[in-house]
Formats: C-alpha cells, structure tokens, sequence
C-alpha cells in the first residue's frame, strides 16, 4: 500500500507525464499541419480533357466509343486536344482516325506517299457530335482494311447512346 508521500510523489508525476504528452502530441501536429499544402496545387486540380477508357476491345472518349480490332494498337489524342483515336494495325500499315475534331481536308491520293490510299466519312452521333473517320491504308490490302474500316464505323456510339 502507498503511503500518503508517495501517492502525491505518483499524482504529480503522472500530472507532468500527461502534460508533457500533450505538449509533445500538440507541437507534432502543428509540424505535421505545416507540411499539408493550404490549397491543392494547379497541376493536381486541373487535369484537362475528359477522361478516356480502353477496355476490352472498346474506346471511350467519353463524347463516342468505338470497338477496335483485337491486335490493333490505340494512339489517344493529347488530353487538351479534341476527342481523337487513331487506331494502328499490328503490321502498323494501316490506320483509323476517328476525331470530334474536323480534321484538314484529306489529301488527294495523288499526294499519298505510293500505294497508299485514303478513305474519310463524316457521321452525326445521336449526341450531335461530328465524328469523322479517317482510313490509311496500302492499296495491296484496300479491301481487307476497308471491311475492318466499315466494321470499326458500325460499331461507333455517342454518348447518349451508352
């Protein structure tokens, strides 16, 4: 049993442990506070562009979604760019533009580096958005690539549609 001394020696001493956690726990969170930013960054509170999603086969801009061919390779437009994806064959001979965009005039096939050839089409999404479709393709393998083109064309869809 604690004597009268030691009992008041015991409270003092845990009135002083208590306090001097609280100073510690205290100056700890203002040097933790000062290392939060008081406002989020610009880089972190503005990131432009819609978000776009790659999944299964499908591409969403977000504006449209498309079904691309197994294989092919999908090249996004820069995110403070207009909604775009240029899809690229495996053998990287042939490509897909698809863009909110309304791209340049297409190049006449003159112009077209040799045994190239180009086929474009604009369509109105049920959103309202022009989307025009671009094909590069060689002339060798024009038919195989248009069947693919008029396939990636089908399966386009507008945002109200998804």
């Amino acid at each position: 049993m604690l004597n009268r001394q030691d009992a008041k020696f015991a409270k003092n001493h845990s009135v002083k442990g208590l306090r001097s956690a609280w100073l510690v726990s205290a100056v700890l969170v203002l040097l933790v506070a000062a290392c939060v930013p008081a406002a989020v960054p610009r880089h972190l509170a503005y990131t432009p562009g819609p978000p776009v999603m790659v999944l299964d086969n499908v591409y969403d801009a977000g504006v449209f979604r498309v079904r691309y061919p197994a294989a092919w390779v999908v090249v996004s437009s820069p995110a403070n760019q207009p909604a775009a994806v240029t899809l690229v064959a495996p053998d990287e001979s042939a490509t897909i533009r698809l863009s909110t965009h309304p791209d340049l005039e297409p190049m006449p096939d003159e112009d077209l580096p040799n045994g190239m050839r180009l086929h474009t089409r604009q369509i109105i999404l049920d959103n309202g958005t022009m989307l025009t479709l671009t094909l590069g393709a060689p002339i060798e393998d024009w038919e195989a690539n248009l069947e693919v083109f008029e396939a990636v064309a089908q399966s386009v869809v507008g945002d109200a549609g998804l």
